[in-house]
């Protein structure tokens, strides 16, 4: 049973190793967060968090938005505006929702492929 475990623990090391080494080919550190701070007072400007992911090979996209205290605040949204086939974004509107996130910091996590990118964005009220 050893011997088959160590097998395995072996192939799945392989497998990491392989999809890490295409995420690092394809360059996916050009993904970034479009603006740090968010002004949801509706009048076009910064009213919504948009992370820009580098994504040519068409990876697995998600976003999620947490308060402080870890709680899941939002699922971010494709908004994919971008008009390339390299990118696509992710948005979240702090006034979408069943209710309005308040002003104040919230923690994004995006994960693009196998790897995984966070950061805080600030709301202002």
């Amino acid at each position: 049973m050893n011997g088959r475990l160590f097998i395995l623990s072996l192939m799945f090391a392989c497998i990491v190793t392989c999809l890490e080494q295409s995420n690092a080919a394809i360059n996916i550190e050009r993904s970034k967060a479009m603006t740090k701070f968010v002004t949801p007072n509706e009048d076009g400007k910064n009213d919504t968090f948009v992370f820009q992911c580098h994504n040519p090979m068409d990876l697995f996209v998600s976003g999620k938005i947490y308060s402080l205290k870890g709680r899941l605040i939002a699922k971010m949204q494709d908004a994919d505006v971008s008009g390339s086939d390299e990118f696509s974004e992710l948005s979240w509107n702090p006034n979408s929702g069943s209710e309005k996130a308040k002003g104040g910091v919230y923690i994004y996590q995006i994960v693009i492929g196998l790897k995984v990118y966070r950061g805080t964005v600030i709301v202002v009220r």
